[in-house]
């Protein structure tokens, strides 16, 4: 008689089995989905910009693999960087602030045309 396979649930990685990089690729990933600047980030993450850095460019050494898994699963780091992100959205991507910014390009590009026309 065969014995039935018994179906178990996978186990979930220990974060320690995750590599550092792929933490730290993770990161910079919703960093740049927020489009903050590491200053911004820092901020919100309440770290040195000096160490966001580190971990956006890859340099990883003196990090461990339980402080970055940290940066991820905070609850209310998530918070705060959902907050920002609506909040920048709310700035940036408004009808005023999209017809602001063709305005300034129109002007610069005006500027321009005008300052190279011979005879002024």
């Amino acid at each position: 008689m065969a014995r039935a396979k018994s179906l178990r649930r996978p186990r979930a990685v220990p974060e320690s089995v995750i590599p550092k990089n792929i933490l730290a690729k993770e990161i910079a990933s919703i960093l740049e989905k927020q489009q903050l600047t590491q200053t911004e980030a820092a901020y919100i993450m309440r770290d040195a910009p000096s160490q966001i850095s580190l971990v956006v460019t890859g340099k990883l050494r003196g990090f461990s693999t339980e402080r970055l898994a940290r940066l991820m699963r905070d609850p209310a780091l998530r918070r705060r960087l959902g907050q920002n992100g609506a909040a920048r959205a709310r700035d940036e991507f408004t009808a005023a602030a999209y017809f602001g910014r063709i305005e300034e390009l129109y002007s610069e590009v005006l500027g321009r045309t005008r300052a190279q026309r011979p005879g002024r």
